[in-house]
């Protein structure tokens, strides 16, 4: 059709009548790409891949490079070496990047009922007297502070008292076998 109407008019006419690109016209379509070419393979580098044995075999293909490069005295791209790794299948995994999951090992442990996970945490607050350190127990089911200490200082020692009054006062004198070392 468009030859006809090339007889008549000029081509960009007849291509705009008929709602064509001038693109699209004169697109050859090209047969089907043929694979890029890539290195030619080296014998002697396929050879000592082949015969590589233990430690070698856990390298990457660019610490392999640098080791090819030091034992044979011979310089390989690491693009080369690559190719060569690939055709042979010895390439290692690549990694693959994980999306990071807050508190994902938390999520194993979230409590059911009361008694069952309790958290401490030691903080300052800044006070007009200056800073203050803070520490508290908490159970995490039902958000009840347990048991707290609040000085200038709190070490250890506080810390194991505070502990210890928030056993007595969720157990009183029924403590459970696994807080009998805390006494």
């Amino acid at each position: 059709m468009i030859n006809t109407l090339k007889n008549t008019m000029k081509l960009t006419d007849a291509l705009a009548y008929i709602g064509l690109t001038k693109s699209t016209y004169f697109y050859a379509s090209s047969p089907t790409r043929k694979k890029k070419r890539g290195y030619k393979f080296d014998s002697k580098l396929k050879e000592i891949l082949l015969n590589l044995k233990g430690y070698e075999l856990t390298l990457g293909y660019r610490k392999l490079t640098k080791y090819l490069r030091n034992k044979y005295l011979k310089v390989w791209n690491k693009k080369k070496v690559y190719a060569h790794m690939e055709e042979l299948n010895l390439l290692q995994p690549k990694s693959i990047k994980r999306r990071y999951l807050k508190n994902r090992r938390l999520a194993v442990y979230c409590p059911i009922r009361s008694n069952v996970r309790w958290e401490a945490d030691l903080t300052y607050v800044p006070t007009q007297m200056g800073n203050m350190y803070l520490f508290v127990v908490e159970d995490v089911y039902d958000k009840e502070i347990l048991s707290g200490y609040m000085d200038i200082r709190c070490g250890a020692k506080e810390a194991i008292k505070s502990l210890q009054e928030a056993i007595a006062k969720r157990f009183g004198d029924n403590v459970p076998q696994d807080s009998i070392a805390l006494r």
